[in-house]
C-alpha cells in the first residue's frame, strides 16, 4: 500500500513500481498529477482514481490484470497503452476528453464503455487508434456514445473487439472516423 495523505501533488517516474505484484492500493492516488511509463505496470492494483492526472506516458497500467475500477475526470489524461492488457476491466465510464493509441487495447474482458461528460461541463471526446483493440472478445462489446460529442475515432479503435455495431446517431460532431 502506498499512501499519499498530506501529499499535495507528486510525479511518479518511470516504472518507479513496475513489477510490485503485491502493490494493491495507492490511498490519495488524485494527488498524482504526472505518471510516466510503465509507472505501475504488472501491480496488483484494483481500483484507479485518476480525477488528478494531468499528464501521463506510455503503459502506466499495462498488465494490471486485477484493476476493476477506474475512475477518470475533465482533465484525466489517459495515455497511449495505459491500461493495455488489464483483463479484471468488464465496464468504463469515461469522461476525459482524449483517450490514447491503444489505451484499453486487450482488454479482453472489457464489453461495455460509457462516454459521460463529466459534471464540471461538456467534453469533446477524441478515442485515439486501436483504443480497444481486442476488447470484449472474452463475450460481447458495446459502447453508448449517450450524445456525448465525440470528434475522432482513430484507425483501428475496435478493432478485432466483439462489437456488433456502432449507432452514429447517439454521438454529435464526428470529424475523423479513421480508416
Amino acid at each position: 500500500k502506498i499512501d499519499l495523505t498530506n501529499v499535495k501533488t507528486i510525479t511518479v517516474a518511470h516504472y518507479a513500481f513496475a513489477g510490485c505484484s503485491k502493490l494493491e492500493e495507492v490511498v490519495e492516488m488524485p494527488s498524482i498529477g504526472t505518471m510516466h511509463h510503465g509507472a505501475f505496470a504488472g501491480t496488483a492494483l484494483e481500483k484507479v482514481d485518476l480525477t488528478g492526472l494531468h499528464m501521463s506516458g506510455s503503459g502506466v497500467f499495462a498488465g494490471c490484470t486485477k484493476i476493476t475500477e477506474v475512475k477518470t475526470g475533465k482533465f484525466t489524461a489517459i495515455g497511449e497503452y495505459m491500461f493495455d492488457g488489464c483483463t479484471g476491466l468488464t465496464a468504463l465510464e469515461l469522461s476525459t476528453p482524449k483517450i490514447g493509441k491503444g489505451a484499453f487495447r486487450n482488454c479482453t474482458n472489457l464489453t461495455e464503455v460509457t462516454f459521460r461528460s463529466p459534471a464540471e461541463g461538456k467534453v469533446s471526446f477524441d478515442v485515439g487508434a486501436g483504443a480497444f483493440e481486442n476488447c470484449g472478445t472474452a463475450a460481447t462489446f458495446t459502447v453508448d456514445f449517450g450524445g456525448e460529442t465525440i470528434r475522432t475515432l482513430g484507425e483501428r479503435a475496435f478493432a478485432n473487439s466483439a462489437l456488433t455495431s456502432v449507432d452514429f446517431s447517439t454521438m454529435n460532431g464526428l470529424q475523423y472516423l479513421g480508416g
